[in-house]
Parts: C-alpha cells; structure tokens; sequence
C-alpha cells in the first residue's frame, strides 16, 4: 500500500526530526518545526493513520512518536538528494580526492582506503567487499610453435583475450592438447568462470578417455583460463566505534554486530534478506528480523569500481544520519566514475 503525499511527508519530517533530537515528535512540534500548512488535527490524524499502518509507534511513557524499521525503510528509500545542493564534509572531499585523484593506489588499494576515511569522518564501521565481474567462456585457441612449446589464447566475455606461450607438458603430445582443446571449446563454452572448476569435473571422464596423462591438461588449462582473475576482497575499519553507538545500549548487540563483521556473514545477511542495492543505487538497510539486531542498521550501497563490483556498508545506530550517508555515497560513486571513464588524474 503506497502513502498518500501528505502521508509521505509527514512521516519524513518525523524521521527528520528525531534523528535530530532522538525526542519524539509531537504534530504540534511538527507544525511549528516544519512549517507545515496543515492544522494540528490534521496532522494528528495523519500520525495515527500511520501508526496503524506501522510506520510510527508511540513512545513509552511520553507524548508524540517515534519511527519503527518500516518507516526508517520508507524513509531511506523516499531520500530525493538534489545533487547540486549535496554538501560533503571537507575532510572526506580532500582525503579522498587524494586517494582517487591522484591514484596513489590501485584498485583495491582505493577501496581499502576509502573505507579507512568514511570510518574515519563518519565515526561508524564502514565495511566494503569487492568481486570482479563474472567473465565468460567463449573460446580457446592453440597455436603449435614446435614439439616443446604452443600459444594458449583464451577468449572470454568482459576482458581481453589472453595469451600465453607454454611449455608443452611432459609427456603430453601436441594432439593431446588439440583434442583437449576442442573438448574445451566444445563442452565448456559459454561457462562462467566462476563455475569453470566444477564443470571441469564433468569433463574428466570424456578427457581422460582420449587423452593421456589428461591431468596434467586439466591443470594447466584451468589455471591459464583463472590467471588473473581475482577472487572477492572484504575490507573494514572502524570495528572500535562499535563501543560508542548511541542508543545501543545492549552488549550481546555490540557482540553480535562486532563477530557477523569478523566472520564476514554480514553479506550473507544482505544477500538472504534481498537487502542489497536496487539498480537505482538507492540505499538501502536490514531490518532487525534479518540481522536479529534491535537498534543497529547494516546500511548498504552498491558501486562499480574500474569493473570491481563493490558494496559498500556502514553498520550504524538506527537513528542516524541517512542523508548525510546518501551524500557521502553519491558523491563518492561520482568521483569514482571519473576512474571509470579514465578521467582521473595520473
């Protein structure tokens, strides 16, 4: 069920608001905060509607509400940044255009430090796992230069061809690696080469049935075609905030956050909870029935890096800033379209 637009409205102000002032919101505070041309009933009567809809809760003891995980989702979900009017902290702009202008690094180099800034500035752990793009299998060609050596081309979609002069395996004649090759070509085109490994394993019997010492050819051809190809890299810092997370006051919490980091199973809890980011690159954030987490959020982007597919994660409070972070991510996915393009300054 969409809101409607006054709906909308007034629950992004609430969220404004108490992550401001972590007090709940009253509708007169919201009037007068917001400059909102509606009268006071109307706006209690809209808060009510979207508590009963879950998106606003009363607070214990106190007048006025506070946002549940559904209406901080809605919330990081409706964000309309104007681009023109983001504003960055000075510090991250300059250490980071130190490390992306000026390309000190490499690749993975840059991710590694720019999740060493964003911690920094930020005061939250910021966490970021990069995998190349899945190539594809589409062709190898072997050219015989004599009995002892050959050139190896691999084909494959998503890089260029690669390729390599061999010397011919011991005991393994050129016809050997001619058949070996159709087999390839025949059997294993269009494979990825993540799976290449294991659909290797189906072809074996085929190949140990017309080629001798066909071990030694299954060797050398896979680690030729996964040459090169690097496997996923996880990066954090800032693990010791964790300890001066405001409103999170439970310690099998901070224990919890603190060993998914460690242990890495804080992608798989995006990825099983279908939390990871849309095409759009929007923001988006676990609930605490997919992380078992009550007041922290895994906040997660998506940005391509020079062909790296790289998410990006901060682990924060759930009342925190998510404007600020929107800001940070899309004026660091800006800056690292100028390495995509090749814009970059060597």
């Amino acid at each position: 069920m969409s809101l409607k637009e006054w709906e909308s409205k007034i629950l992004i102000d609430t969220v404004d608001m108490f992550i401001d002032s972590a007090l709940p919101v009253s509708s007169s505070g919201l009037q007068q905060e917001k400059e909102i041309d509606l009268s006071g009933a109307t706006i209690r009567n809209i808060m009510a509607n979207l508590e009963k809809l879950g998106y606003l809760r009363k607070a214990h003891n106190q007048s006025g509400r506070i946002p549940t995980t559904k209406g901080y989702k809605f919330y990081t979900t409706a964000l309309d940044l104007n681009k023109n009017e983001l504003v960055v902290d000075k510090e991250l702009i300059t250490k980071l255009d130190d490390i992306i202008n000026k390309r000190k690094f490499g690749i993975n180099n840059v991710i590694e430090e720019t999740v060493k800034v964003i911690s920094e500035i930020t005061d939250l752990v910021t966490i970021a796992k990069s995998k190349k793009e899945d190539y594809i299998l589409e062709a190898m060609n072997l050219f015989i230069i004599d009995k002892k050596k050959s050139v190896i081309t691999i084909v494959s979609s998503g890089r260029d061809p690669v390729s390599k002069v061999i010397n011919n395996p011991k005991g393994i004649l050129t016809d050997d690696l001619k058949v070996s090759i159709d087999i390839f070509n025949e059997r294993l085109k269009g494979t990825y080469i993540s799976e290449l490994k294991k659909n290797v394993e189906l072809i074996t019997p085929l190949i140990s049935q017309k080629v001798k010492n066909f071990d030694k050819v299954l060797e050398l051809f896979t680690n030729l075609i996964m040459e090169g190809v690097e496997g996923e890299k996880n990066y954090k810092s800032g693990t010791s905030n964790i300890i001066n997370y405001r409103d999170v006051y439970d310690k099998l919490d901070r224990k919890k956050l603190l060993s998914i980091i460690e242990d890495n199973s804080i992608w798989k809890i995006l990825e099983e909870s279908g939390k990871t980011s849309d095409s759009d690159n929007k923001l988006t954030f676990t609930t605490e029935e997919d992380s078992h987490l009550d007041n922290i959020v895994i906040i997660n982007r998506e940005i391509n890096v020079k062909g790296v597919k790289t998410s990006f994660a901060l682990a924060a409070p759930k009342r925190v800033k998510y404007k600020q972070i929107a800001t940070i991510f899309d004026w660091l996915e800006s800056k690292l379209e100028l390495i995509n393009n090749g814009e970059d300054n060597e």
